[in-house]
């Protein structure tokens, strides 16, 4: 019995070089006519984009010339940038081959968070609790003061916390 997939042949290797060829050519002709069916309505969206000012500027004025001469130039510094870019991304290839400097960083406790901002430790039960804490700080950006202030802020219809009002 035959197999669904068994219908289509698909043997690539088997095909000759003018079939290769002529299925290239075919494919790229009826791409060709596919763009040219489609024209009419790539005209109106680019005339609507304002691309009519391109071409009154670039063909009728004649500001192709202009482009034509820079081209080369632009050509040039294109390739530079294109060149110090991967120069500088192989010399960093070549100097930290093997050497992995990104370390992963270890959690913080508790403890030490509240150490490094000189906060009461004994507060941390409520902190946790607290859905929406108040921070007041002082000029050398030290923590002066902790409010809970869940109470004065409900939750909105998707469940983020917003002002009352």
């Amino acid at each position: 019995m035959i197999e669904k997939n068994d219908l289509i042949i698909e043997s690539p290797h088997l095909q000759t070089g003018l079939q290769k060829y002529t299925h290239a050519f075919l494919t790229f002709a009826f791409w060709l006519l596919w763009v040219y069916l489609w024209s009419p309505i790539i005209t109106l969206i680019f005339w609507l984009l304002g691309f009519h000012q391109f071409y009154y500027h670039m063909v009728k004025l004649g500001g192709y010339v202009g482009l034509r001469e820079q081209l080369l130039l632009y050509l040039v510094i294109i390739l530079a940038i294109g060149f110090v870019q991967l120069t500088w991304a192989k010399y960093n290839q070549f100097r930290f081959r093997g050497k992995e400097r990104r370390k992963h960083q270890p959690n913080v406790s508790h403890s030490a968070v509240f150490k490094f901002f000189q906060v009461d430790e004994s507060k941390i039960e409520t902190f946790k609790i607290s859905q929406v804490l108040k921070l007041h700080f002082d000029a050398l950006s030290n923590i002066t003061c902790v409010q809970d202030i869940s109470a004065s802020v409900r939750k909105d219809d998707w469940g983020t916390p917003s002002r009352s009002s």
